[in-house]
């Protein structure tokens, strides 16, 4: 699944313990089913831009089925 941020702004990304990753807006990631992505406003990786989130959460926005999804501003997730 691919997911891209179109917020408008630049957020930050982190795969369970990994490093915080910045997420440039227009820019994607990829996660698979056994992966859980948490998402933060700062570049520290402390303020959470919305919950954690797993492979099946965002699957659940692909309405049609085509493995993309997007994040819109106020911590919007949707269909691409």
């Amino acid at each position: 699944m691919t997911v891209r941020n179109l917020s408008f702004k630049d957020i930050w990304y982190k795969q369970k313990d990994g490093d915080c990753t910045i997420l440039k807006r227009n820019y994607s990631f990829n996660i698979k089913p056994r992966d859980e992505i948490r998402l933060f406003s700062d570049m520290v990786c402390e303020t959470p831009y919305c919950p954690a989130c797993k492979y099946s959460d965002y699957k659940a926005y692909d309405a049609n089925n085509d493995c993309r999804v997007k994040i819109l501003p106020a911590n919007a997730l949707a269909d691409i």
